[in-house]
């Protein structure tokens, strides 16, 4: 599981914060977005062509994320501009 240890550490110091993840899963993107659901975090939006979801959850649920088997990485969801 690839996750950056200082948001690991945001996480673990702001548990009720809402944070935007890009989650990128193992498996079919839809069913993914189905297991978000079922455990409360809110699904922005399907990314197919990294295989994964834009996702908004608290630093209690990503923490809870990393022991999924399913979940491959989680990175913050920031704005990207070419150069």
């Amino acid at each position: 599981m690839k996750v950056n240890t200082a948001l690991r550490e945001e996480w673990r110091r702001h548990p009720s914060k809402r944070f935007k993840l890009i989650a990128r899963v193992s498996g079919d993107v839809g069913q993914a977005a189905m297991r978000f659901h079922e455990k409360g975090i809110f699904v922005r939006r399907r990314c197919r062509l990294v295989n994964g979801c834009a996702i908004e959850a608290t630093g209690a649920q990503a923490e809870a994320l990393l022991q999924e088997s399913w979940i491959v990485s989680l990175e913050p969801d920031e704005l990207v501009r070419a150069m």
